[in-house]
């Protein structure tokens, strides 16, 4: 499969230029609010009280594998992947799983998954090739499962810090999930991070259930 400049940028900056950094930083980073909120849309559509090994998260470009640990300390049974290599070693290190090493559309899971996760991961893909991303991973979910993401608010499209960025806003998010993808909408938010640079970066967040 051909891969695009901005593909091969984004791998050779998370393989090659700036792992560990990316690891420290991403550890580091406090996502515990959309975390929980992913967490009880999965435990109220699967009608359970706590998590348990009878549900299954696919964590969706999982990076250093901060949100598979937790996941998998709070008693979820978890998958993860990611398309870089070396994030994927430190991640398996560091979860104690293994972690696949995988593009979205190379995954072949269907009707696996209570919940998909992608914290800052389709943020990667080119906006031309979102909705037959979404539409894959879609697949992985069983009915009802609850997929959620997250991207950098904005217009911007292209390489930003030696990688590829798709941003998005409130209204493209709710058209990509909702109308092209055919999931119900059930939250669309901003929020915002604190940088290691000291400014300020604003997401906007989108969780969806799979109803077809």
């Amino acid at each position: 499969m051909r891969r695009s400049e901005g593909f091969l940028k984004t791998m050779e900056y998370y393989n090659k230029a700036k792992t560990q950094e990316f690891i420290e930083r991403t550890l580091k980073a406090d996502v515990s609010k959309s975390r929980d909120k992913f967490i009880d849309y999965v435990l109220k559509n699967s009608r359970k009280e706590v998590p348990s090994k009878d549900l299954n998260i696919l964590d969706a470009g999982c990076g250093s594998g901060r949100d598979t640990k937790v996941f998998l300390e709070k008693g979820f049974s978890v998958a993860a992947f990611d398309a870089s290599n070396a994030l994927c070693i430190a991640a398996s290190e560091y979860t104690g799983i293994e972690v696949e090493c995988s593009t979205f559309m190379e995954t072949d899971y269907e009707n696996e998954f209570d919940g998909i996760w992608a914290s800052a991961s389709l943020l990667h893909v080119e906006k031309e090739k979102l909705i037959d991303t979404v539409t894959h991973l879609k697949k992985a979910l069983k009915k009802n499962g609850i997929f959620y993401a997250s991207f950098k608010k904005g217009d911007f499209s292209g390489i930003r810090e030696d990688r590829f960025f798709q941003d998005a806003t409130k209204e493209y998010l709710k058209e990509l999930f909702g109308e092209k993808c055919e999931m119900e909408i059930l939250e669309l938010y901003e929020d915002e991070s604190l940088l290691s640079n000291g400014s300020i970066q604003e997401w906007v967040n989108v969780i969806a259930k799979k109803i077809v």
